[in-house]
């Protein structure tokens, strides 16, 4: 996807809006399918969304298809899968888009039904792509806190983090992530009347304004990552000082499982670091440099929009590496996927807590007629 619209669209847009219609040659279906399959960036970021959908797909179904009462952790989990599936979906589609309507030049000779539906599609989901990003980092943050919660505050973990106030919550980060991701909607409100004449549709002067949704990824970005080392600081001088010789801890909840379930939220944490600064840190670089020195950035324009691509490849991967982790460390994702895509006997029938004990029970069983034919 495009990614570049937060700092280029000064660039090409930065032209009177009643300036003469431009004569525009666009290229048929055929050269634009030509096109994308000599693009690598395009085959790439094609590659990575549909494997991320596939993947974290599997990951909600995993879970859901284990008859067993999903924990706070495991439905973040859930909600963290279903905010990379929109990421990998929105890549997908604009490429889709990209073939079969692509986006045209403002105010151009098209026909204007054929302009305001390819400009009104790309900007749709482009805040889709805005959406989904802001969701997986909101996901993240919220986990921090749910990890912070049950090691800081056990005693009250339940009552706090309870079956319809963490659906509340999660309702309310994803109707904030697409308010947020639509936000642009509005941007070109106050222009719209005063720019119709020149025979420019509404998207289309979206596109033109100087405000772009991917500003709010880069607004929330820092607050999340803020919110998110403060709060593993916390948790890692609680588990090192609980590992201490003579220490008495406040409560058994400080356990394996909970330690575990925080090693494989930091895991996701870290390649959410490793794939989202680089892309953060370019970006905020172009800011500032198109504001200070635009002769510059229009010189290397082509370069730095092929770094911009790349970079946003490196970015969606999160959405892939995600699903992975969850799949390598959850057992109940393992056991899941077990079931859905190996597992069709009856033990698919029983809970996942019968099965185990049930496998415990016959290998016990089988244990002792060994001894017995032993003796």
């Amino acid at each position: 996807m495009d990614n570049t619209d937060c700092y280029n669209s000064s660039l090409k847009c930065n032209v009177s809006l009643s300036q003469p219609i431009r004569t525009v040659h666009y290229p048929d279906i055929g050269e634009r399918m030509l096109n994308l399959l000599d693009n690598p960036h395009h085959m790439i970021a094609s590659l990575i969304g549909l494997v991320a959908i596939s993947l974290n797909l599997l990951v909600v179904l995993a879970l859901h298809s284990v008859r067993q009462r999903l924990t706070c952790h495991h439905q973040l989990i859930m909600s963290l899968a279903a905010s990379d599936m929109v990421v990998g979906s929105s890549v997908v589609l604009h490429i889709i888009s990209t073939v079969l309507s692509p986006m045209h030049y403002p105010g151009g000779p098209h026909l204007q039904q054929q302009r305001l539906l390819s400009s009104c599609l790309h900007l749709a989901i482009k805040a889709l792509n805005s959406a989904g990003l802001n969701m997986t980092l909101i996901n993240l943050m919220l986990m921090a806190v749910e990890h912070f919660l049950a090691i800081y505050r056990p005693l009250r973990y339940m009552v706090l983090m309870n079956k319809t106030r963490l659906k509340l919550i999660i309702l309310l980060a994803w109707l904030c992530a697409f308010v947020l991701g639509y936000s642009d909607l509005f941007s070109a409100a106050h222009i719209y009347h005063k720019n119709v004449q020149y025979g420019y549709n509404y998207c289309e002067l979206v596109h033109l304004t100087s405000y772009q949704a991917e500003y709010t990824v880069l607004a929330v970005a820092p607050i999340c990552m803020f919110v998110m080392c403060y709060l593993y600081g916390h948790i890692y001088l609680k588990i090192r000082r609980h590992r201490l010789p003579g220490y008495v801890p406040e409560s058994s909840r400080v356990n394996h499982s909970t330690t575990k379930a925080l090693v494989t939220t930091l895991l996701t944490v870290g390649t959410f670091v490793i794939s989202w600064v680089p892309t953060f840190l370019f970006q905020v670089i172009m800011l500032i440099r198109v504001k200070y020195d635009t002769a510059a950035v229009e010189r290397n324009m082509p370069i730095l929009y092929l770094v911009n691509q790349y970079l946003f490849d490196l970015l969606i991967l999160n959405a892939l590496s995600d699903a992975l982790i969850y799949a390598i460390r959850v057992k109940e994702v393992k056991h899941g996927l077990r079931k859905l895509l190996w597992c069709k006997g009856r033990n698919n029938n029983m809970p996942y807590d019968q099965v185990s004990m049930r496998r415990l029970t016959r290998a016990s069983s089988l244990s002792v007629q060994g001894t017995k034919e032993l003796k």
